[in-house]
């Protein structure tokens, strides 16, 4: 596969901190502001997230929209016209990241502060998951309109577990659905009806 280099991470990230110290462990913030203890011994685990920094309205618009503006430098390589090129006539599949709408989200709240916040707020999550169809789109306009020809796009959407999604089949189309649908649909103008999705756990509530 020939990637498409376009980054849509947050920027700038997180400042990387050590908050704690213990020897076989530290206490760190990384650069999506999520607070975890990380073992430093050689145990092989995942970390032991202890906070997460998108809690509400007032932390959405403050740390994460500034970080989520598709106008930001480095969001292209400065060397964007070499990589068009390259992809014009790459002998492989050209395929471009389609972003995140949900994942993302459950990253920087959390699984428990995601799934309340569905729920308590309906609004802030509709106007979150509407952001970043928006800046995906905008982000993705420019790579149509050059390579011209894409074969596939690749979400990454962390939503489920063992019993199923975090959200309801319900809410999952009502949110989520029509704004695949945008990406999806600009991603068909350069050729590109082949778009996959990798998903942890249960996803068959959520699939036709």
């Amino acid at each position: 596969r020939a990637y498409v280099p376009i980054n849509m991470g947050l920027i700038p990230t997180f400042e990387y901190k050590v908050l704690e110290d213990a020897g076989r462990y530290r206490v760190v913030q990384d650069g999506s502001g999520v607070i975890s203890k990380v073992f430093t011994d050689g145990t092989d685990t995942i970390p032991t997230y202890l906070d997460f920094p998108l809690k509400g309205r007032r932390e959405w618009e403050e740390l994460f929209k500034p970080r989520l503006d598709p106008t930001t430098p480095g969001r292209y390589p400065a060397d964007w016209d070499a990589h068009v090129a390259r992809l014009r006539d790459a002998d492989a599949p050209v395929v471009v990241g389609g972003g995140s709408l949900f994942g993302w989200l459950r990253d920087w709240a959390g699984f428990e502060g995601i799934a309340l916040m569905v729920y308590d707020d309906p609004q802030l999550f509709e106007d979150m998951v509407e952001h970043l169809c928006w800046f995906i789109t905008t982000l993705l306009e420019r790579a149509v309109r050059d390579i011209k020809t894409i074969d596939a796009s690749a979400f990454w959407e962390d939503m489920c577990y063992r019993a199923g999604c975090i959200i309801s089949p319900k809410t999952f189309r009502r949110y989520l659905t029509p704004r695949y649908k945008r990406i999806t649909d600009l991603l068909a103008k350069a050729g590109c009806h082949i778009n996959y999705l990798d998903c942890d756990g249960n996803i068959m509530g959520v699939i036709d």
